[in-house]
């Protein structure tokens, strides 16, 4: 959420505000630039109850990130001026080896498919099957 709108989720005009927000979950609408699928993800990850949730996992298996949302997230991260330099550096640092990873399996799977093999079994599937 910060990440996108540049603002904390929750806000209140004193702790007892901001307390009943956080439990309520209710926080102001996303910048509506945003695509439906990235504000419900979004949405889901400050869900009030932790089952419902996604784990790190499924937000970057989430097709919003996958297409996109992951570059948008690398160019916003610097941003945040009330995030210590340390933290954003190891964000960059994680988001840029995901881009990396991903754009290797696309590789590999285009460079199967030119060759008229299957293309390998992607990880994340496997890891789901187990």
């Amino acid at each position: 959420y910060e990440l996108m709108s540049l603002k904390k989720p929750f806000s209140g005009n004193g702790m007892r505000e901001l307390i009943d927000r956080v439990i309520s979950g209710k926080f102001d609408p996303m910048p509506t630039h945003y695509s439906s699928s990235l504000v419900q993800l979004c949405a889901s990850m400050l869900s009030v109850d932790p089952k419902g949730r996604p784990s790190i996992k499924q937000i970057f298996q989430n097709d919003a990130m996958r297409n996109g949302g992951l570059v948008t997230l690398l160019k916003n991260v610097p941003r945040l001026s009330g995030v210590p330099e340390e933290t954003r550096e190891a964000i960059v640092k994680d988001i840029e080896l995901v881009l990396e990873t991903q754009k290797r399996e696309k590789e590999e799977r285009e460079k199967a498919e030119a060759a008229g093999v299957a293309p390998p079994a992607d990880k994340d599937e496997e890891d789901t099957k187990q």
